[in-house]
């Protein structure tokens, strides 16, 4: 994959791995690696997916 893919769910792993889905890590492992973070989502949905 040209890019990293972290997963935001650790439940639905095997679904990944079973798709041959590469995963670069979890949501907790980006939070480290990265400066800043975009909320994308629609209105109202992000404050519903804050850790």
């Amino acid at each position: 994959m040209p890019y990293n893919f972290y997963l935001a769910a650790p439940e639905k792993l095997e679904e990944f791995t079973e798709a041959d889905i590469p995963i670069s890590g979890f949501l907790e492992d980006l939070v480290c690696n990265v400066d800043i973070i975009l909320d994308a989502t629609t209105a109202g949905n992000g404050e519903k997916n804050k850790v």
